[in-house]
């Protein structure tokens, strides 16, 4: 292959033009020439990584002293021509050039790093380091490669952990052990609304005792002061009472004896004898009514007016909605059964129309999509967790209230027949004393004057006696206020229920303070009570949604199929599996994800880590602290194993440890040769071994690993860099013999000697002759015009 570099240096740098076509070839020059930075500019264009460590002031030099550039291969097995443009400049702050060239080209073609690896691979020996630092620089490049390959596979693993997190946050928190703890939870709080019901039952059972026995006090107390008043003028009011019946009754036996006179001598007063006679029997029937109307207006505590009848219906109506509304709102398991009945009912003949599949409720919030028959399900579970649910304590006192006022209002409803009755009375007592008047001019004057007189008094006694009954009402509507029982009645009622609470009657203010104040807590707590389980109710609801949602997920086509099929040994439940079976599968995938996370987090770490113990192992060969802690032993284990093999080629064993009986081994940490010779065990220094020593045993080493390379690229340039110094001169033509033998087996590789110039070729033609001669001059001519000289080995 026929190698060109055109380069314009931009400080003291040189570079050669050119390197030598020639299978095997030894290129001698002068210091300064640019031998090794072609070489490295090579490296460079082949591999697209730095031959220098990013931050060392090797590579700055070179950056910024090379400048533009292109390099130009041609005469590759495959005929191609590769070229390359950049200008190194650019690069600086860079340990990856691949993405810098300005142009990239195989056969004209625009290209990539990634193409030339697969046609041509650029190999640098050097030979003007120690064996050690041969080793440290191997620690070195190992390094590299881990941090770039590190680096580049950083983000694919970021996104492969983002993705492992997104997937376990679908996965949902509930597992096995949460669940089961969050129905303990509800457990422990049905039973803490459980005590907290009972308690509050309690206490506003015993605020409504103590209520009544201040109430019955109450009553007593103002019995004593005010019944005894009462029952004198309802005694007085009857007295009146039962003298205008007496007296009303003699008046009307008056008037129908007249009125029958009358109408035995005038047939014609017939109708006046009739008219009294019904007026009699009204009145009776008004009286009556009036008496039933007053009864039931002391019962409810009212005045027997139309004007107390409807202020009382509209307050006990609006009392009774209060109460329904808060009944309701207290204990809506009623209401619900009947709402949940009648929605089931409507899913059910969705279902029979085919609907069963279709979506019914879609919550984006909660990712919840339930179908027709998956609701109609829902709902009749939450029907049977309803059905026979007790009510709240405070409800219960509600329904007891509401039934109070309902039982009210059907009382104050047959105070308005009564009332009715009392209107419909007065209306026909009215035309019946119509009917009277007009009949009274037919009578004789005698007669007539005395019926009259006799009607007047009568109608006055009648409308007393109406005042007296709605006085009398008031009376009673008064007492009945005070309880409408006896004093020793009420006193026993007091007494026994003081027992009963086993209180004073002194006690019984501040007891009841107490006792309304311990109710307030009680409700208070049973509220929070109330609240802590509805809101783990809806927990253990929400969680069984999420369970059922991410197993549907798992089973389904979508982001996580690939876990269903990661959990094949495991069964894949359905939505409508028992949960346990369910949460079982997704804890399994819970672990499974956790550990793929795990295993990321430590693979990104561990590079960190072998990147140091690599460091390590390079200042540790060095001889300096190693500083790293992990991977140290695995790594060192390893390079030995790799550097064993080098001292293991028959080349290495026969010029440096030719007496060895068995294989040779290398301590790293240690930095010593170990083998038995005559079946006793011999170790060396790696130290001890002379540069010439070294280098010799470094070279056929790397020679024997390259030629032991798997897949290798169609073209090789080898370049064997510094060797003349350090190599004794026998030992060279050793390791020239060694590569004539081996060119005839490795037609890919063009491999190049470098080494500095150590004669004067001008001299040593001067005294030689013949062919020699001719060698030497061309060798010297050839220094002479370029400043080096190339012999060809094998062509």
């Amino acid at each position: 292959m026929q190698i060109q570099i055109e380069a314009r240096p931009l400080g003291p740098l040189k570079v050669l033009p050119y390197l030598p076509s020639a299978r095997l070839a030894i290129l001698e020059g002068l210091n300064g020439i640019g031998k090794t930075l072609a070489i490295r500019l090579l490296q460079v264009c082949t591999t697209g990584v730095t031959p220098y460590r990013p931050e060392s002031q090797a590579w700055a030099s070179f950056c910024s002293g090379l400048g533009p550039f292109s390099v130009t291969v041609s005469g590759l097995r495959s005929n191609s021509t590769i070229k390359w443009v950049a200008d190194s400049t650019t690069w600086l702050g860079r340990d990856d050039v691949s993405e810098l060239f300005d142009h990239i080209s195989i056969d004209g073609r625009s290209s990539t790093i990634k193409d030339i690896r697969q046609l041509l691979v650029v190999h640098r020996l050097a030979g003007d380091e120690t064996l050690i630092e041969t080793l440290a620089q191997q620690a070195d490049g190992a390094e590299s490669i881990v941090t770039r390959w590190a680096s580049s596979v950083h983000v694919p693993i970021s996104r492969l952990e983002t993705l492992a997190g997104e997937v376990l946050h679908t996965l949902g928190e509930w597992t096995v052990e949460r669940h089961s703890q969050i129905l303990q939870d509800m457990e422990a709080a049905e039973t803490s609304f459980s005590q907290a019901s009972h308690a509050a039952e309690m206490a506003i059972d015993k605020v409504r005792q103590l209520g009544t026995a201040v109430d019955l006090l109450r009553r007593l107390e103002q019995f004593r002061r005010t019944a005894p008043n009462l029952r004198q003028q309802i005694e007085a009011v009857e007295v009146i009472i039962r003298n205008h019946k007496v007296e009303l009754e003699r008046l009307q036996t008056r008037i129908v004896a007249l009125a029958e006179e009358a109408a035995r001598r005038r047939p014609i007063l017939l109708e006046l004898r009739n008219a009294q006679r019904t007026l009699k029997r009204n009145r009776l029937y008004l009286s009556s009514a009036v008496d039933t109307a007053s009864s039931l207006a002391a019962e409810l505590e009212l005045a027997p007016t139309r004007e107390a009848l409807e202020a009382a219906v509209f307050a006990v109506r609006q009392q009774i909605d209060e109460l329904t509304g808060r009944q309701i709102s207290m204990h809506a398991a009623p209401a619900m059964r009947d709402l949940l009945d009648d929605v089931s009912r409507k899913l059910l003949d969705g279902e029979g129309r085919g609907l069963s599949d279709q979506i019914a409720l879609d919550d984006p919030e909660l990712d919840l999509q339930l179908t027709v028959s998956e609701v109609r399900v829902g709902i009749g579970t939450r029907r049977v967790q309803l059905e026979g649910q007790p009510p709240p304590p405070e409800a219960r006192a509600v329904v007891e209230q509401l039934e109070d006022a309902r039982s009210r209002l059907e009382r104050l409803k047959a105070f308005e027949e009564g009332m009715d009755s009392v209107d419909r009375y007065r209306r026909l007592v009215g035309k019946n004393e119509e009917r009277v008047d007009r009949a009274l001019p037919a009578a004789n004057p005698q007669v007539l004057a005395e019926l009259q007189q006799l009607e007047a008094r009568r109608r006055v006694i009648d409308n007393e006696l109406l005042e007296l009954a709605t006085e009398r009402a008031v009376l009673c509507q008064q007492l009945s206020i005070l309880g409408g029982e006896a004093p020793d009645v009420i006193e026993s009622r007091l007494t026994a229920l003081l027992s009963d609470l086993d209180l004073a009657r002194d006690a019984l203010p501040t007891a009841s303070a107490k006792a309304q104040e311990a109710e307030g807590k009680a409700r208070l707590a049973l509220g929070e009570a109330r609240q802590r389980l509805a809101a783990i109710r809806r927990d253990v609801a929400r969680a069984e949604a999420d369970v059922k949602r991410t197993t549907r997920s798992l089973g389904a086509s979508g982001a996580l199929r690939w876990i269903g099929k990661a959990l094949s040994s495991t069964r894949l439940p359905s939505d409508g599996a028992p949960l346990r079976e369910q949460l079982e599968v997704i804890g399994h995938a819970h672990v499974t994800i956790a550990a793929v996370i795990e295993r990321l987090g430590k693979h990104r770490t561990q590079h960190a880590a072998v990147a140091s113990a690599l460091r390590g192992i390079a200042r540790q060969l060095r001889g300096q602290d190693a500083e790293a802690v992990m991977y140290v032993a695995e790594l060192e284990r390893w390079f030995g194993d790799q550097f064993s093999e080098w001292f293991n080629s028959e080349s290495v064993r026969k010029e440096l440890l030719p007496d060895a009986d068995d294989q040779i081994s290398v301590d790293v940490r240690q930095m010593e040769v170990r083998w038995l010779e005559k079946g006793r065990e011999r170790s060396r220094p790696l130290e001890a071994f002379s540069s010439g020593e070294q280098a010799f045993a470094y070279t056929r080493a790397r020679l024997g690993v390259l030629d032991q390379e798997i897949a290798k690229a169609p073209n090789r340039l080898i370049v064997l860099d510094e060797f003349g110094a350090f190599i004794a001169h026998d030992r060279l033509s050793v390791l020239v013999d060694y590569l004539r033998k081996r060119a005839a087996d490795h037609p890919e590789d063009q491999v190049l000697v470098i080494l500095p110039l150590s004669h004067d070729y001008a001299s040593e033609a001067g005294s030689s002759v013949g062919k020699p001669r001719e060698n030497l001059e061309h060798l010297a001519k050839q220094i002479e015009a370029q400043r080096f000289a190339v012999r060809v080995l094998a062509a």
